[in-house]
């Protein structure tokens, strides 16, 4: 199962110090990751992206194995040193069931 998270700065100013926390469901073992831009700790389940241009977005890949049947919810939260003007955007989770 591969698990995908956005993280995209609709403006209007720079954000500063973005971080997306992403924490693996359990029953899910985690494989490999692929992040178009920052650094992946699957220890801590921080994605550390840095700074986002207005109109940017990255992309975090993160491949996982699934050790046990039934639903996954995944669920990530983006944080920011720069005021977030919608914060109801910064929280997503995704269901996924595995066979």
């Amino acid at each position: 199962m591969t698990l995908i998270i956005e993280a995209n700065n609709k403006g209007p100013n720079v954000a500063k110090n973005v971080k997306v926390s992403n924490q693996l469901p359990d029953g899910l073992k985690f494989v490999k990751y692929s992040a178009t831009k920052g650094y992946f700790d699957i220890g801590t389940g921080v994605w550390d992206i840095g700074d986002l241009e207005a109109g940017e977005e990255q992309v975090l890949k993160i491949v996982t194995k699934a050790l046990t049947t039934g639903e996954k919810v995944n669920k990530a939260n983006l944080t920011s040193d720069t005021e977030i003007t919608a914060p109801d955007n910064c929280y997503e989770e995704e269901e996924n069931r595995c066979m």
